[in-house]
């Protein structure tokens, strides 16, 4: 398998057993689509260190949480210097960092939600157009079936979310992620994908 997906897969193998629950977002959702459909074009990726991963409010606990599986897989917690108060996010020693997101409810003054036991999330506007509208991937040369969101969501939650980024350069970043979908993936290619099912 390329080894493009390996930063992914140190992350996404402790944790397997919660794949059917949370969702790949962010800079890797680009880089899923072209590996995981054969009609997709090579591209030139931005590429990303970065591991996001939405989480529904009240993410079961499978077996051990998720903050446990991350931690034995030698994933730090530490303060996002980026993020909220409070805000954390798992950095390893292969300069891999993982970001728990959530959806923000109310009036958007909690910006920081427990999701499991010892598992606070970033809580981001539109976070749930991501985890209602998914579409399951499976990894190349792997069992892995990895949740993505349908393109349609993706673009729909990037150009919501677009006037909330606080820098001109995460807007670039998210630019450049629908550019790299644009440029690789064929109109109609979401359709190959697996659709979701139940998974309990």
């Amino acid at each position: 398998m390329d080894r493009e997906l390996d930063p992914l897969l140190r992350v996404l193998q402790p944790i397997r057993s919660y794949l059917p629950y949370v969702v790949v977002v962010g800079g890797w959702v680009p880089i899923l689509y072209r590996h995981c459909l054969p009609e997709a074009y090579p591209a030139d990726p931005l590429g990303t260190r970065d591991v996001d991963l939405a989480a529904p409010l009240g993410l079961p606990i499978r077996g051990m949480t998720l903050d446990r599986l991350l931690t034995m897989a030698g994933f730090v917690p530490e303060l996002s210097p980026e993020g909220p108060p409070h805000c954390r996010k798992y950095v390893s020693g292969h300069d891999l960092q993982v970001d728990i997101l959530a959806p923000m409810r109310g009036d958007g003054s909690q910006r920081v939600v427990q999701v499991q036991r010892d598992l606070p999330a970033q809580a981001l506007r539109y976070v749930e157009v991501l985890l209602e509208h998914t579409t399951t991937l499976v990894l190349p040369s792997t069992r892995l079936r990895v949740r993505v969101p349908e393109l349609a969501a993706f673009f729909f939650q990037k150009g919501l979310a677009c006037r909330e980024r606080g820098s001109s350069a995460k807007q670039e970043k998210d630019f450049y992620y629908m550019y790299e979908i644009l440029d690789s993936v064929p109109e109609g290619a979401p359709g190959m994908a697996e659709k979701d099912q139940d998974w309990t």
